[in-house]
């Protein structure tokens, strides 16, 4: 179902559950709001909900999205946890630019995983960066910043994440410094590392060699 760039306003209405085969669902930039309702997500490979003023909470049936390749929901008003998404074929989640909270779910970077892009910025996410980030092989963006993250960044193993190319982290709550195994990227794909290591820092972070910006704590 594609209605994208319509000017369409309103709620979508909850006979939406009632769709059995919904592979894509393209409603970005539009002027939807209120929340959406429970959907079939089953064969859902492609949802896209970006650039509209939606609120209340995510579907929870996007738990069972086990085909879903893109889920597109930034710049929304959306509230609540991130659903545990369990999909191997998840390549792009883009959830910038709403009000989520809670932590970042593991089930994201459990194998096989495929994640290559991941915009989680502007949010109100807390919790640590899990290590298991490091599973996301593929992975080429991940940017989380304006959150409040905290705890230490996580060592990853050797040859872990070797495609990262831009890692924001800054203006959170995390301590400590930066691991080694993370600076050592920079030898590989890794371009941008923007981390909160001016002074006063809250991590320690060698710049330029490692860091590329630092922000203020």
């Amino acid at each position: 179902l594609y209605v994208y760039k319509n000017q369409m306003t309103g709620t979508i209405p909850n006979s939406f559950a009632e769709i059995i085969v919904l592979e894509q669902l393209r409603l970005e930039h539009n002027f939807f709001n209120g929340t959406l309702p429970e959907l079939n997500t089953g064969l859902l490979q492609d949802l896209r909900l970006q650039d509209n003023s939606f609120t209340g909470t995510l579907p929870e049936t996007l738990e069972y999205a086990g085909k879903i390749r893109t889920m597109l929901a930034g710049n929304n008003s959306f509230r609540g946890k991130i659903p545990s998404i369990q999909s191997p074929s998840l390549r792009y989640l883009d959830i910038r630019n709403n009000k989520f909270s809670g932590e970042i779910p593991t089930s994201l970077f459990v194998s096989p995983i495929n994640l290559t892009y991941v915009y989680i910025q502007d949010n109100e996410l807390s919790g640590r960066i899990h290590p298991s980030l490091a599973n996301a092989t593929e992975l080429v963006d991940f940017y989380a910043s304006n959150n409040k993250l905290s705890g230490a960044i996580p060592d990853i193993p050797e040859d872990s994440l070797t495609a990262l190319s831009e890692l924001l982290l800054d203006n959170n709550n995390l301590t400590g410094s930066v691991p080694p195994s993370i600076c050592n990227l920079r030898k590989a794909a890794l371009e941008d590392l923007w981390i909160d290591c001016n002074e006063p820092a809250s991590v320690e972070c060698d710049m330029p060699n490692c860091c590329t910006k630092c922000f203020p704590a």
